[in-house]
């Protein structure tokens, strides 16, 4: 649901949307359809890299929901293009840290729920979830949810195992061929089904991200 306090932004990112969309993106939309503004019709950068690595950084600016939103079109090949999806990309693995205090501070301004919303920032609660997801998994002995070290982890800090992997999106077309993938997409619609309807706990952030 869309909030008022929020329209400004919103309007931002549909002046982005109108500003780099038009020329890069594989939109079904008419003219009519888009904001026109003064900044849409500004001039844009040269070439669809510079294009791409102006809209992403616009996004990192407009804070971590829009970061989100940005992560979401990086595994949309279909409609973003090449250059877009490197950027994009970095969403996944360079963001810029910020402090705890900054997190505590934005959850009370915006929530106003300090005894309820801070529990999701809890990492103990985090490591608890992970535990129950890994458990409930089990059946599943394709995915493997890397281990929590409870001795390592507190409050703030949150310790799992290193597990080596691939980043599904660089996978080169040869491996793409090779691979049985489609053996692993019905284990992983099977997992989410038993999430759920079963256990009704279920991993709600997927995206690709560094091993």
């Amino acid at each position: 649901m869309l909030q008022t306090r929020h329209i400004g932004k919103y309007t931002e990112l549909l002046v982005l949307f109108t500003k780099y969309g038009r020329k890069d993106f594989r939109l079904n939309l008419t003219p009519d359809e888009l904001l026109h503004t003064e900044e849409s019709d500004a001039v844009v950068e040269p070439n669809v890299s510079q294009r791409a690595k102006a809209f992403a950084d616009a996004l990192k600016k407009m804070g971590p929901t829009f970061i989100k939103f940005g992560q979401l079109l990086s595994t949309r090949p279909d409609i973003v293009p090449p250059e877009y999806i490197a950027e994009l990309e970095s969403l996944q693995d360079s963001i810029d840290p910020f402090s705890f205090a900054d997190v505590e501070r934005i959850v009370e301004e915006e929530l106003k729920a300090r005894t309820v919303m801070l529990n999701e920032l809890n990492y103990l609660q985090e490591a608890r979830n992970t535990d129950i997801l890994r458990k409930n998994l089990e059946p599943f002995p394709e995915i493997y949810i890397p281990a929590v070290i409870h001795d390592l982890s507190s409050s703030r800090v949150l310790t799992t195992e290193l597990v080596k992997g691939k980043k599904v999106s660089k996978l080169t077309p040869l491996a793409l061929i090779e691979g049985n993938y489609a053996v692993l997409a019905e284990v992983l619609t099977r997992a989410y089904l038993r999430q759920i309807c079963v256990d009704g706990f279920w991993h709600s952030d997927p995206h690709p991200g560094d091993p």
